[in-house]
């Protein structure tokens, strides 16, 4: 599943979590919490009229951070255990997850 970010009314990074860390992400009790809106595109822009789902970050961005630092918490603590020193591309992920959750600059998100 991708989480595509968005600024206002425009795309912003989108970054793709596979499972199992995806069922951990969306079990989340933030994520569960935050609201998952209808709107429609403003007409003077591009797909203008459509409507789209989207999360509103604005009032749940910290929250929402908290729970993904514990995710990598985890994920930090099960690659330090590996020997040999395995690749987890999990802690990259939600590294970049929780750089864009806490961009001001971001005000929603939604699925892809």
């Amino acid at each position: 599943m991708e989480f595509l970010f968005m600024k206002g009314w425009d795309y912003g990074k989108s970054i793709v979590v596979r499972s199992p860390l995806l069922k951990d992400i969306v079990t989340t009790q933030s994520l569960a919490q935050l609201k998952n809106i209808t709107e429609t595109i403003p007409k003077s822009l591009e797909d203008g009229g459509e409507e789209i789902d989207r999360f509103d970050l604005r009032d749940k961005r910290y929250q929402l951070a908290t729970d993904i630092t514990i995710l990598l918490t985890n994920e930090l603590t099960k690659a330090n255990r590996q020997r040999p020193i395995e690749r987890n591309e999990n802690t990259q992920i939600l590294v970049n997850l929780l750089q864009e959750i806490i961009c001001e600059e971001n005000t929603h998100f939604r699925f892809g």
